[in-house]
């Protein structure tokens, strides 16, 4: 109460400054690590979602025994709204982030499975459930997920219950990989809603292209067309009904984005590069083909250009 009216008085009298106020609160507060006031928002937000359902509850008595299966999707009429869920958005997937194992996460888990290898030595290198539990035991909680028993009967086992640690690790390692690719689009999904719509994949290909040693040698000009070409490819496969957008789990699946991916290979093989649509050479082959065919070179194909690419198209097609 003092405190309150000492800072009514200097209101009144002009002497109140709010920084001098909130440095002498800050300086007398508990200082709190990041990782309590994330809990502590976690808590938080349990505790009102869990108040919010018993609100909608008592305004409607029928959820009680039929739970809520559809929620509207919010209006973007809202500016605040919208950095909202976007700003829970990028957290999401920054704490998302912290769980990917990295480098050093995957040489000690495969130090920890050569070193723990179940006998009888018989020159493979099998584990079994007990030795697969205790190198759970000295791992990291976050590389603990794959050391479930669910995981470990995806393998085949031997007469004596082991299974091969090379393909465990394997499998492992794609499991990462596939983690790491879907945080990394689901950065460019806009609407926040599984998807990735034309301008999103367009994004997502543009800034992954200087990651890919097969590009390094494209021409700045072509890298529009490149783009372009790449993404009405997805689209094309994956599209098929022309609602303008991909799921991000059917991008995830596709052995469209395992072709693009070829291309972080340091050395990739003539006849592999032909044959992938995503290569340079195949660009570029597309690209003299296009201009060949473009007779007025306006930049757009007729139906009667369309029809010289290629001598198995008709006019019904």
């Amino acid at each position: 109460r003092l405190q309150r009216k000492r800072i009514m008085e200097d209101t009144l009298t002009g002497n109140f400054s709010w920084a001098e106020t909130l440095k002498r609160f800050n300086e007398k507060g508990e200082r709190r690590s990041p990782a309590q006031t994330e809990q502590e928002a976690d808590t938080l937000f349990l505790e009102l979602l869990e108040r919010e359902k018993k609100n909608d509850a008592n305004r409607d008595p029928s959820l009680r025994k039929i739970p809520r299966f559809f929620n509207k999707k919010p209006q973007n009429d809202n500016i605040i709204h919208v950095r909202a869920r976007q700003e829970a958005r990028t957290r999401f997937l920054h704490n998302k982030t912290a769980e990917v194992l990295d480098k050093e996460d995957l040489e000690q888990l495969w130090f920890l499975l050569k070193e723990n290898t179940s006998p009888p030595q018989d020159g493979t290198e099998r584990i079994n459930y007990d030795h697969f539990l205790h190198v759970c035991e000295l791992l990291p909680r976050r590389s603990q997920q794959f050391f479930q028993a669910s995981c470990f009967l995806k393998f085949e086992r031997d007469e004596y219950g082991r299974i091969e640690i090379v393909p465990f690790f394997h499998y492992i390692v794609r499991k990462v990989n596939l983690f790491q690719t879907r945080i990394q689009i689901s950065l460019y999904d806009s609407a926040g809603y599984g998807f990735l719509k034309e301008k999103d994949l367009e994004n997502y290909i543009f800034e992954l292209m200087p990651t890919f040693p097969q590009l390094h040698n494209m021409q700045e000009k072509f890298c529009p067309f490149y783009v372009i070409s790449a993404v009405r490819k997805f689209f094309f496969f994956l599209d098929p009904k022309k609602t303008g957008k991909i799921l991000i789990k059917d991008l995830l699946t596709s052995p469209i984005l395992a072709e693009l991916f070829e291309l972080r290979q340091e050395r990739l093989p003539i006849e592999e590069a032909n044959s992938n649509w995503f290569s340079l050479q195949s660009s570029l082959r597309v690209y003299e083909r296009y201009l060949e065919i473009d007779l007025d070179h306006n930049g757009m194909l007729s139906r009667q250009e369309l029809g010289r690419f290629s001598w198995g198209l008709t006019d019904i097609y």
